[in-house]
């Protein structure tokens, strides 16, 4: 998953070695402003200093440019670590050339460009203070990576709820259903305009939170009706489920999606079926499965289907629901389970 990546800017681009370089020349500023001098030591100094960093900053940011894509497929700790140890390999090679330049006897040096002795302590210093800096990095980070798994949890939120809403072409077919039915039976239209009316808040109020378990059958009956118009007594349903507590708390859509399902994938493919809600409570387990036939050319239940359900589970009670789906010659049964949670009565 991305969240889990080391989130850093763009290296390859313009701006940020635009920005590189802003940062390494105003970091020679003020490094120089902070060393005791006078004016013309000052303006003479700056060029070293400001050659310096710029190395550093560019040599860094070339080589995470080139790890970019290494950096993105580790986790968050190592590529950190990574990413910090290559700014002090960095600092470390440019140091060490400045060493050799100062100590050269073939390319002498002005005294005042010299590195004085000992030359390792301008090696250690230059690595304690790129260690200060890389770690004042390490909030930026972390909250880089924050935001970013807020962002991203955000947008499978909303991704969720799209795959749990109502499917638009249910409401295409059941408002031509409706216009046939207004001139023969305009009661009939009636009762199913209520239905639909009742389905699309239900769906609209929230697809991704909890109702009762009384609510989450009225919405199922409210389909089932809808589906009818259209299926009419090739759709027949059982139900077998006395035991199953009224005030239980249940995912808003997922009856109604696993009926869904069973319709479009079985009833409807083969012309006709039967399909069977059962439900009980066992050790503090709701258990509840929806058994239909299974339509010979098609996949009842294919992944993008049951995903989304799944990860609403999963969202409710982590690591103590489950939904799976068996398959047999001709039929499909996909069985939820989740713990019982009783809400309180209106």
């Amino acid at each position: 998953m991305r969240s889990r990546a080391l989130l850093l800017p763009d290296f390859c681009s313009a701006p940020a070695v635009l920005a590189v370089v802003l940062c390494a020349e105003l970091a020679a500023a003020l490094l120089l402003l902070l060393r005791p001098a006078d004016a013309q030591d000052l303006w003479f100094g700056f060029g070293p200093i400001s050659l310096f960093l710029l190395w550093v900053g560019l040599g860094s940011a070339a080589l995470l440019c080139a790890l970019r894509s290494a950096l993105a497929r580790l986790p968050f700790s190592a590529a950190l670590l990574l990413a910090l140890g290559v700014l002090l390999a960095v600092v470390a090679l440019v140091s060490g050339v400045a060493i050799a330049l100062s100590s050269s006897q073939s390319l002498p040096m002005p005294q005042r460009l010299q590195i004085p002795p000992p030359r390792l302590d301008f090696l250690l210093r230059n690595l304690a203070i790129a260690t200060l800096l890389g770690a004042m990095g390490f909030p930026y980070a972390a909250l880089a990576r924050r935001w970013y798994r807020g962002a991203e949890r955000a947008a499978e939120r909303e991704l969720l709820a799209l795959k749990l809403r109502l499917p638009p072409r249910l409401l295409a077919t059941t408002l031509e259903d409706m216009s046939a039915l207004i001139a023969s039976a305009p009661g009939q239209a009636l009762y199913a305009l209520q239905d639909l009316t009742a389905l699309v808040r239900a769906n609209e109020a929230s697809a991704q939170g909890t109702v009762a378990m009384g609510t989450a059958l009225e919405i199922a009956h409210s389909y089932l009706r809808l589906r009818q118009l259209r299926l009419g007594e090739q759709l027949h349903v059982i139900w077998d489920i006395p035991d199953l507590p009224l005030e239980a708390r249940t995912p808003a859509q997922l009856l109604q999606l696993l009926l869904h399902l069973a319709v479009e994938g079985g009833i409807a493919p083969r012309g006709g079926g039967i399909v069977t809600i059962s439900g009980a409570v066992e050790a503090g387990i709701v258990g509840l499965s929806v058994r239909a036939p299974l339509a010979e050319a098609l996949d009842l239940s294919p992944e993008w289907a049951l995903e989304p359900l799944r990860a609403q589970l999963q969202g409710l009670w982590p690591g103590q629901c489950s939904l799976e789906g068996e398959r047999s010659s001709d039929e499909y049964c996909v069985r939820a389970r989740w713990p019982l949670e009783l809400l309180p009565a209106h």
